[in-house]
């Protein structure tokens, strides 16, 4: 970038040539760029949402999270300690 000009409300941006790069209005926003993205985003995500069923076996969980950590999150009831009262946690 070479120059940039403010006048007429406007900002001017010049390449190294001297050859007008961009032209924008003085009240331009980064925000208004970040709002139109997420928007764009979330029309993306909308459209192309990937509506499948994913069947993770076991054996994947375990090798995910190891033995030890799935016990204590619950992810299989019949191997999840009891309880102080002796209760197997329901989920």
């Amino acid at each position: 970038m070479r120059r940039m000009r403010v006048s007429n409300g406007a900002i001017n941006w010049d390449d190294f040539d001297g050859a007008p790069v961009a032209s924008l209005l003085a009240q331009f926003r980064m925000s208004d760029i970040e709002r139109n993205c997420d928007d764009l985003a979330q029309e993306f995500l909308r459209q192309f949402a990937f509506n499948v069923v994913i069947d993770v076996s076991r054996r994947e969980l375990e090798a995910l999270y190891g033995i030890e950590e799935g016990i204590a999150r619950g992810l299989w009831l019949e191997s999840s300690p009891p309880d102080s009262k002796r209760k197997k946690p329901s989920g």
